[in-house]
């Protein structure tokens, strides 16, 4: 799971493929296998990491359309089969089966159908009715079978759950059929409200490193240490009354920099905004020996050709790494540790949006607005789909648990003081219980590590 998590595919990526059935009789009248791989003419051959298909005539047709599952965007993709609109001879039979004595979807049934040809005196295609069928998927339960141009069907047996046997007639091609337990004879199926369907473009999203992320809901942010240039001493990060932007950087980041040198040219309009920022810098948190002077000098003069007139200040490795866990916490995938990174805060020290790469003045100072609204108006805005949520918000408490809850394994003494400010806003005597267990466990840890 860390692994996948870290941006490694279960199995690799894997495009969809389509075989063409080529098996042919050799001179011993053997068949012999034999498969050609039509996957870059079959309109199916996507960039996709592809994990599933489901196979069902979602707009009632009469031929087979897919439905595709895939681990990348987009997780559903539907695929229309259009044959129908090529030949106009439909030559299809659908049944849907309905257990009476065994159970009610019939799985497990079998359907033979047995058809009369010109070229010989009967031909038996069969079918089971199955349920999960597929990985990730489940195909429809209506039974489908294509008929050939020159065959009538004779009858219908059906094998149903417990062995018991049946025949029905009154069955031709190029319509649907409920096949009912016990009736004996084939009911033509009553379409419903036809389905309309038509082709959507679809755009892939350019390729890039920048990312802005707004959260559904605040999320506190794990104590940040924090030192100046003066000082080697370490301290807590304050806020103030107003929102706070954090950003990430190093002297070799040539984005680093453009981004800084333009909040520093617009700084009237981060103060009119009320928008603090401090620029944390990452230069010597490695042993490079000598180079470490030389980066925290390029630093310091870079920041005094920009005139850059908000707080400098410079942090610590286990900091470093803290931003890092938090991050993973927040993701199912893992996301890389890359400068700049900027975090939008609240007054309160709660997270509201992340911006991963650099970004413009006009965005961090349009994303200022975030802070001011309410959790419904803003968890609208985190989906980059318009859609609706049919859930409720996350409480700010729940909020917490989370985030505390999965900071246990890599960063304890973090995750204690998530328990310790949650503690106070449970009432339920349950819970607390549950919770002052956890802080003592969580305090037996941080003091063994504290040892070491």
């Amino acid at each position: 799971m860390h692994l996948v998590r870290s941006g490694y595919s279960w199995s690799g990526n894997e495009r969809n493929c389509v075989f063409l059935n080529c098996t042919q009789t050799d001179g011993t009248h053997e068949r012999v296998p034999r498969f050609a791989n039509a996957s870059a003419v079959s309109g199916l051959d996507f960039p996709d990491d592809g994990r599933s298909l489901a196979v069902v005539d979602w707009d009632g047709d009469g031929d087979q359309d897919l439905w595709f599952r895939n681990r990348t965007a987009p997780r559903l993709r539907l695929m229309r089969n259009r044959t129908n609109e090529i030949s106009s001879d439909d030559r299809h039979i659908s049944l849907r089966m309905t257990g009476t004595t065994c159970n009610r979807d019939a799985i497990g049934a079998r359907a033979e159908l047995i058809l009369m040809t010109a070229a010989t005196s009967s031909k038996r295609l069969v079918r089971s009715v199955r349920a999960g069928d597929g990985f990730l998927s489940q195909s429809s339960k209506w039974l489908h079978f294509g008929v050939p141009k020159d065959a009538s069907v004779e009858r219908l047996i059906v094998a149903w759950p417990g062995g018991n046997r049946e025949n029905f007639s009154g069955i031709s091609a190029g319509s649907r059929y409920e096949i009912k337990q016990g009736d004996g004879q084939a009911t033509l199926w009553k379409p419903r409200k036809p389905v309309s369907l038509s082709a959507q473009p679809y755009e892939p999203i350019p390729l890039t490193a920048a990312a802005r992320v707004v959260l559904p809901g605040k999320v506190t942010l794990p104590r940040i240490d924090l030192q100046s240039d003066d000082s080697a001493e370490s301290v807590q990060l304050e806020f103030g009354d107003a929102p706070t932007l954090l950003t990430f950087w190093t002297s070799s980041c040539s984005n680093c920099r453009r981004e800084l040198a333009d909040i520093a040219k617009h700084h009237s309009e981060f103060e009119q905004a009320r928008l603090n920022v401090v620029a944390i810098c990452l230069d010597g948190l490695e042993d490079h020996g000598d180079a470490i002077f030389e980066e925290t000098k390029d630093a310091e003069m870079f920041l005094r050709d920009i005139e850059f007139p908000f707080r400098a200040m410079r942090t610590t490795p286990e900091t470093v790494d803290l931003i890092r866990h938090f991050q993973n916490v927040l993701f199912n995938k893992y996301p890389d540790f890359v400068v700049p990174l900027s975090l939008l805060l609240d007054s309160k020290g709660r997270l509201v949006s992340i911006y991963r790469g650099a970004f413009s003045h006009e965005t961090l100072l349009q994303d200022r607005n975030l802070v001011d609204l309410d959790d419904e108006t803003r968890r609208s805005m985190a989906t980059p789909l318009v859609g609706t949520w049919i859930t409720k918000p996350a409480t700010p408490s729940q909020l917490v648990d989370f985030v505390g809850s999965r900071l246990i394994a890599k960063a304890p003494n973090a995750a204690l003081r998530y328990f310790e400010a949650l503690i106070k806003t449970e009432t339920g005597p349950e819970r607390q219980r549950a919770l002052r267990e956890q802080i003592k466990n969580l305090r037996l840890i941080t003091e063994r590590e504290n040892m070491y």
